[in-house]
């Protein structure tokens, strides 16, 4: 990966880590999601995130 790319990664990381703590939980997934117009109801959340290893953070 280039600088550019991985520079632009931790942007967009940052953007939907809105508490700042290094993880993205599953309410700032929840809130991305409304902002591109996807209101994802919460038992979807939570499926659509076990399958990635959904820690809660």
């Amino acid at each position: 990966m280039n600088p550019e790319l991985i520079n632009d990664l931790h942007e967009k990381f940052d953007t939907i880590d809105q508490s700042g703590n290094g993880y993205i939980s599953r309410k700032d997934v929840s809130e991305a999601l409304k902002t591109i117009g996807f209101d994802v109801p919460g038992y979807q959340l939570r499926e659509l995130l076990a399958r990635f290893g959904d820690s809660d953070k």
